[in-house]
C-alpha cells in the first residue's frame, strides 16, 4: 500500500467529517443531554430541565464499570497441554489490560472499562488502537489507547476498516515531548498561547502516520 501524502490524509478526514455531519450533531446533542443543558420553551412558556438523561446514562455507565469482568478461552475438549496453552492466553490478555490501565492512570486518565463505558453510553458506540510499543531500554509495552468517537475517522474497503484517524487538538508542550516536534509560537495558523494545534494520528493496514499543523 502506498504511503497517503499529508495533504490526502487530511482531505480524507474532512471528507468523512463532512459526510457524518448529522452522527457528529447528534453525539453533541446527547453530550448536551447529559451536562443538563438548560431547555427553554420560548418566550411566555415555563420551561423544566430533567435530571432523568444523566441519572439514567449514569446508571448504565456504573452497571458497564462494576461488573466483573471475566476473560475465558474456551476449552472445547481439547487434551491438556492445549488447555494450559489456553490459560497462558487468559493470563496473558489479563495482563494485558492491567498494564493498558497502569499507562492511562500514570497519565492521569480514566482506565479502559470506565473510558468505554462512557464512550458506549454518550456516544452510542466506542473506538480506540491498540500498539505493542518499545521504550527507550528496548522493553516492550502495550499501549490501549480510547478514541473519543466524536473525533474519530475511517473509510471503508472491501475487507472492512480501510483507514482510521483520530484528530485532536493538543498543546505545543505535549507535541513535543510525545513526538519530538517544536511548534514555532509566531506560527499564524495556530491558537493564541498554548489552547491546541491539530493533531493527526493516522493508521492504515501498514503505516502510522502523525501530522503536526506548524510543525518542524
Amino acid at each position: 500500500m502506498a504511503r497517503r501524502k499529508p495533504e490526502e490524509i487530511i482531505a480524507l478526514v474532512e471528507q468523512h467529517d463532512y459526510d457524518t455531519h448529522a452522527l457528529r450533531d447528534r453525539f453533541t446533542s446527547d453530550y448536551r443531554l447529559y451536562r443538563l443543558e438548560e431547555f427553554d420553551a420560548g418566550e411566555g412558556y415555563e420551561s423544566y430541565t430533567s435530571n432523568e438523561p444523566q441519572t439514567y446514562a449514569d446508571k448504565v455507565i456504573s452497571f458497564l464499570t462494576d461488573a466483573e469482568l471475566v476473560v475465558r478461552v474456551p476449552y472445547n475438549n481439547t487434551n491438556e497441554e492445549q488447555r494450559e496453552f489456553n490459560d497462558a492466553k487468559e493470563r496473558f490478555i489479563i495482563g494485558t489490560l492491567r498494564s493498558a490501565d497502569e499507562r492511562l492512570q500514570r497519565r492521569l486518565q480514566p482506565t479502559l472499562r470506565q473510558q468505554f463505558s462512557w464512550y458506549a453510553v454518550i456516544r452510542g458506540w466506542y473506538a480506540g488502537r491498540v500498539l505493542l510499543t518499545k521504550d527507550k531500554e528496548g522493553q516492550t509495552g502495550i499501549d490501549i489507547t480510547p478514541w473519543d468517537p466524536l473525533h474519530t475517522f475511517w473509510g471503508m474497503g472491501s475487507d472492512g476498516v480501510d483507514w482510521a484517524c483520530y484528530r485532536i487538538k493538543k498543546t505545543r508542550a505535549e507535541i513535543k515531548a510525545q513526538y519530538g516536534v517544536t511548534i514555532e509560537k509566531d506560527n499564524k495558523s495556530l491558537y493564541d498561547q498554548d489552547m491546541g494545534v491539530d493533531v493527526y494520528d493516522y493508521y492504515d493496514g501498514e503505516i502510522n502516520t502523525v501530522l503536526v499543523d506548524g510543525g518542524n
